[in-house]
Formats: C-alpha cells, sequence, structure tokens
C-alpha cells in the first residue's frame, strides 16, 4: 500500500505481517511508481486469486465431487408451501429438495416465490475495471500495489486497475466516467502508464446489505438459506462462507448472529 501524501504515511497499516518502506524503497521495489510517492508497506502475506479460473476450478471440483451444475439454467422462483421451500423453479424444470441454498449475487433480492419476510434486502453495487497492457519491452509491476484510491494487480501479462463503486441499480454498462477516473488515479501511482494501452473495460454487481454485513444462514422461511451480501469480499470470504453454510444447513447451527438473514424482518429490494 502506497501514501501519495505526506500526512497519509502515519495512517498506511502497521503490524507484524508488514513492514514499513521508505519511497526510495517502494521505488526500488517498483520502478514504476511516482516520483512524489511519500512512502509505503509491504505486505508479503497478501494474496490474490484469478477470480475467472478460480470459478472454472470450483465448477471442475463441484462435477469431480459428484456435483450436478445446471449451466445457464437460473432459478427465477422458490416454491413455498406451508412455510416451507419445496422446489426450486427455474424456466426448463422444477427441482425438490430438503434444503435450498440462496446465493444468487447481487440478484438474490429478485427471486419471485418468496414471502416478503424471506426476500433478502441485497441490492446490486456497480464495479468498473480496467486491464491495461504494456507497451513493446516495457515490464509489468511486480507486486499487486495499493494506493491512491485504486489497486494495480499485474496478471498473465496485462495490468488490472480496479475498482469503482456506484448505487446503478442492475445497469452494467461501461462509462467513460468511470474509466478517467481509473486512468487517473493509476497514473497518479505510476505515470508510466500514460504510454500503456486499454485491453479491456468491464463492470460487474456486488451484492451489497443495509448494513454492510453479510447474510449467512437460514431465512424465515423453513429449508431456504442465504449466503449473499457478501459486498466486495465475495472470493475472500468464499472458504469460511462454505463452512457456516454447510453447518447451517447439516447442522442447523447459526454461526453468527450478526450475519442471521433474518434480522432486517421483511424488506424491499432497492
Amino acid at each position: 500500500m502506497v501514501a501519495m501524501r505526506a500526512q497519509d504515511v502515519a495512517h498506511l497499516p502497521a503490524g507484524d505481517d508488514v513492514s514499513a518502506l521508505t519511497a526510495r524503497q517502494a521505488r526500488a521495489m517498483e520502478p514504476l511508481l511516482a516520483p512524489d510517492v511519500q512512502g509505503a508497506v509491504w505486505a508479503p502475506k497478501e494474496a490474490q486469486v484469478d477470480n475467472r479460473a478460480l470459478g472454472d476450478a470450483l465448477a471442475l471440483a463441484v462435477r469431480r465431487a459428484g456435483g450436478k451444475l445446471l449451466a445457464h439454467e437460473p432459478v427465477v422462483h422458490i416454491d413455498v408451501e406451508g412455510g416451507r421451500a419445496r422446489a426450486a423453479i427455474t424456466p426448463y424444470k422444477r427441482v425438490e429438495a430438503d434444503a435450498f441454498v440462496l446465493a444468487a449475487g447481487a440478484w438474490s433480492g429478485t427471486i419471485a416465490g418468496l414471502p416478503p419476510e424471506a426476500v433478502p434486502p441485497v441490492s446490486p453495487i456497480k464495479g468498473e475495471m480496467l486491464a491495461l497492457v504494456p507497451p513493446v519491452a516495457a515490464a509489468l509491476p511486480a507486486h499487486m500495489v495499493w494506493g491512491n484510491g485504486v489497486y494495480l494487480v499485474p496478471r498473465k501479462g496485462r495490468l488490472l486497475i480496479g475498482a469503482t463503486l456506484s448505487a446503478a441499480g442492475f445497469d452494467t454498462a461501461l462509462t467513460r466516467a468511470a474509466e478517467d477516473f481509473l486512468c487517473d488515479r493509476a497514473l497518479g501511482l505510476m505515470p508510466a502508464l500514460r504510454q500503456w494501452r486499454i485491453d479491456e473495460h468491464w463492470s460487474g454487481l456486488r451484492p451489497g446489505s443495509p448494513d454492510g454485513l453479510p447474510l449467512l444462514g437460514p431465512s424465515a422461511v423453513e429449508g431456504l438459506f442465504v449466503a449473499s451480501g457478501q459486498y466486495r469480499n465475495g472470493i475472500l470470504f468464499a472458504p469460511l462462507v462454505a463452512e457456516i453454510l454447510t453447518r447451517s444447513v447439516l447442522e442447523r447451527s447459526s454461526d453468527i448472529t450478526a450475519f442471521d438473514p433474518r434480522r432486517f424482518g421483511a424488506c424491499t429490494v432497492a
């Protein structure tokens, strides 16, 4: 993480897992950093995951474990009878089961058939990102860099720049305003990026909740469980979310009351 202003150096993270760097040391580690960088911290345990590759890997792992994936067949309705979830309805079939986990991300609150008290109050939060490719003979940064309101991630010959935040409903249109914001902030960190080419510009929707905390566990409908509202931390929390939901479904345990999906009562999704 990089501080661009002298007054921000004191607010950089501290702890046993990070090391403070002078501006000179930071630029020695990442020569592309701007000359007016004031300081930084080095977090050697910080990691990243390629979400696109992870999605493919998880799908393969599910199939190898005996699971079945119905690609391009979204659940549009949960059939509730007598206060219990009986079936998930897709455009093509009715799927009955003893338990269902509603994990539809930003769309978790749009599934039909649920009584108001069981609708997860999840709203979409739009984010846009860029990927740059370097000129011939130019090297990518060696590390993931946070600072100046953005993060830069070297990956597979490109530099990813993220990410914006906007409450735009389910609109995923790409905007020039987001492109300009990301470019300006990245150039503030690494001026040499001005010579790099934009290779990709994309957007996505994060599942936000009213209090900023995830919704994990049983819903107000028996047999229906929720795993949503992780906002920007879905992949980061995924292993623990899976563990919590497994215990919730199989053992009927409630791990963290602050994450209980029933804490909001009847809600209307914005």
